[in-house]
């Protein structure tokens, strides 16, 4: 069962993404990272602006499978999130919407980046309703709050 993450009130969306991406390369999962186009263009720009020793290859899910098995960091839209390779075990989502994303079930964990604003947060109470009701195991993380439960 896909263990769940909430990140909540992200003051810097791109920065706070960024260091997550950092840590999850080191710790060598493959990750998803799905997210509006413009976002993730954003990040892949970021990505490409890095010091060499802090470079994180990507790639999109539009590209081969046999491209997104061979590093460890795709980039998705929702509409590409199908696309993305079985051998990806982490979906990082940026929280939009009020809907889970289509899919999340397959992949072993999933983590939800909600930005600090009263809307987003609205939107991710519920889709942590749809969760819990679904007994998926939740943690969160508050930002603002500086805790985890």
């Amino acid at each position: 069962m896909t263990e769940i993450s909430f990140h909540l009130n992200i003051a810097d969306m791109q920065g706070y993404t960024l260091r997550l991406l950092h840590k999850a390369w080191r710790s060598q999962p493959r990750v998803a990272l799905l997210g509006a186009e413009d976002f993730l263009q954003d990040i892949s720009t970021a990505l490409w602006g890095q010091a060499p020793t802090a470079f994180v290859p990507h790639c999109w899910a539009s590209d081969a499978v046999r491209m997104q098995d061979a590093g460890r960091l795709v980039l998705a839209t929702p509409q590409s999130l199908g696309a993305v390779s079985p051998a990806v075990d982490v979906l990082v989502k940026l929280g939009q919407g009020t809907e889970p994303a289509a899919g999340f079930e397959r992949f072993v964990r999933l983590i939800e980046l909600v930005p600090a604003d009263e809307a987003a947060g609205a939107d991710a109470r519920l889709r942590w309703k749809h969760y819990q009701k679904r007994g998926f195991p939740l943690h969160l993380h508050d930002r603002a709050a500086g805790q985890s439960r």
